[in-house]
């Protein structure tokens, strides 16, 4: 589990879970308290991005392909 807090400069660096060791259980983003922005883009063939705003208490599942897509919580 991750914790981010508003104002503190909490963020995560865009990467991929292509390197975990199972793929089984999906990744779980949860905005508690205050609008949380997520990133989130694919590059297959062509390249897209969603810049995600999710309102508190809203969540957000990556699974199966979606964890290979790159994904960050900038500041």
């Amino acid at each position: 589990m991750n914790l981010y807090r508003c104002g503190q400069h909490s963020t995560m660096g865009g990467h991929r879970d292509d390197l975990e060791l199972t793929m089984d259980a999906p990744v779980v983003s949860v905005s508690f308290g205050s609008t949380a922005v997520f990133l989130l883009g694919v590059c297959l063939p062509g390249c897209k991005q969603w810049v995600l705003a999710l309102q508190p208490t809203c969540s957000l599942w990556l699974q199966a392909e979606t964890r290979n897509w790159r994904h960050r919580h900038p500041s």
